[in-house]
């Protein structure tokens, strides 16, 4: 099921809807993708690794085809590569290694060839750091977590390297802040 979360800033209220996967079994979940796409200015592509999503071949759609078939031709589109993190050492240095960089650089290339105009660019960032530096639920998975992060780092250091504290900056100055402009361009 699609999930809805509402939030307000600065006076202006917005909603993040968080759908299925669309790889795998999509006919299970399609009606929710439909319905979702329709409302949204922006689209995210969510994935855990730092490359564009695959494409199909004639006998079957990739998921790229997928995203396209669902997408509305206005929406516009971000890849967020979300960095599997669970150890500290990993963030101590950049967020994104050369690597990856040279990956989600060919990412957008094939994003853009796919989507034209409504791909804009991707997004890093690595979650789990800042779960561990904000949340309040203290299983004892977490727990360990806290300790091992916070031994080497604080909870605003976590954001920061974590890249959660330029997501959300990113969501309050060019999303919320240009909502108006996307919304005319999306309709």
């Amino acid at each position: 099921k699609m999930q809805s979360y509402s939030f307000k800033y600065n006076d202006i209220s917005f909603n993040i809807l968080d759908l299925p996967g669309i790889e795998g079994k999509e006919e299970l979940v399609i009606n929710e993708i439909e319905k979702s796409i329709e409302k949204a200015h922006v689209i995210c592509y969510v994935t855990r690794r730092p490359h564009a999503p695959q494409s199909g071949g004639t006998e079957h759609e990739g998921t790229i085809e997928k995203i396209k078939k669902q997408l509305s031709t206005q929406s516009e589109v971000y890849l967020i590569y979300n960095k599997g993190i669970k150890n500290p050492r990993a963030i101590k240095e950049e967020l994104v290694n050369p690597d990856e960089i040279m990956s989600l650089n060919e990412a957008d290339s094939y994003m853009i060839d796919a989507f034209g105009e409504n791909y804009v660019r991707h997004i890093s960032l690595s979650a789990y750091p800042a779960y561990v530096a904000i949340a309040n639920d203290y299983t004892n998975q977490l727990t360990k977590s806290k300790d091992t992060f916070f031994k080497q780092f604080t909870a605003s250091e976590l954001l920061e390297k974590s890249r959660i504290s330029a997501f959300c900056k990113w969501i309050q100055e060019d999303l919320i802040r240009q909502h108006e402009r996307k919304i005319v361009k999306s309709n």
